[in-house]
Formats: C-alpha cells, sequence, structure tokens
C-alpha cells in the first residue's frame, strides 16, 4: 500500500467515525429533550403527555390516544426510542404534541408547570448533552 492509498483510507476511517459520532450527539440530543418535555408537560389526563411524538425526516400531526396519567411518561418514552433507534446520519428528527391545547398548556394555562416549559426542557437537555461533550471529544482520540 502506498502513502496515498493509506491517506485515503485514513480520511475514510475519520470520516466514518464521526458521522457515527455526530449521528450519537443527534440522538442523545434528541433523546435527552423529548424526555424533559414529556416529564415536564403537566398532566390531568395523560393526553398531552402521550402526544410527544419523535418522527424521522418529517415532522408529524398524528394525534394519538392518551397512554393514561400513570403509564404517560413511560409509553411516551419508549415510543420515542424506537423512532431514535432508527436515525441515521443525516435524517432530521422532528418531536411534535398535535393535540390542539398544548400551546396553551406552554403559555401557562395549568398551575403545574411555569410558562414556556417546553423552552426550559430544551435548555436543560442542552446542559445535559453539553456536559457529554468532553467524553465525545475523548472517544474521537
Amino acid at each position: 500500500m502506498n502513502m496515498k492509498d493509506a491517506g485515503k483510507l485514513l480520511i475514510e476511517f475519520a470520516n466514518q467515525h464521526l458521522e457515527e459520532t455526530v449521528s450519537n450527539v443527534v440522538r442523545k440530543t434528541a433523546s435527552a429533550i423529548h424526555a424533559n418535555i414529556v416529564v415536564g408537560t403537566p398532566i390531568k389526563t395523560g393526553k398531552a403527555r402521550s402526544n410527544w411524538v419523535l418522527s424521522l425526516g418529517a415532522p408529524t400531526s398524528i394525534v394519538i390516544p392518551t397512554h393514561g396519567i400513570t403509564e404517560s411518561i413511560s409509553e411516551t418514552l419508549a415510543e420515542a426510542e424506537v423512532v431514535i433507534r432508527r436515525h441515521k446520519t443525516g435524517d432530521s428528527i422532528y418531536i411534535t404534541n398535535s393535540v390542539d391545547y398544548i400551546v396553551s398548556l406552554n403559555e401557562g394555562s395549568s398551575k403545574q408547570a411555569p410558562a414556556g416549559f417546553v423552552e426550559g426542557a430544551v435548555l436543560i437537555a442542552d446542559k445535559t448533552v453539553a456536559n457529554l461533550y468532553p467524553q465525545i471529544i475523548k472517544g474521537l482520540k
């Protein structure tokens, strides 16, 4: 093998490793944001919590029946993990909630959560994922 071929192989390996790392960061970020939003969503029937839906490639407007009050967190997170596992490098991950009152909830209509709980959940997830950066960098070395 000459130096040119060795260089090409090295670049190929680095690109593959980088793509895998970026994809892992995207999956971890989406999972953290989703989990924080689900847990932070006020609950009366479980419908709003149950309808935080992840999709790949395009947002969805689906509204699903409630998983119930006690099961809404675990069922919703489990459904999201199935989608996250299907994520491939370059896929966009969307987190949507199409219940007709979700905007009102996020504006503070429930005393169970402050206005802006969705934005707050994203900020918390951002800090969580930022704490993973040293591990990610270490993995690239």
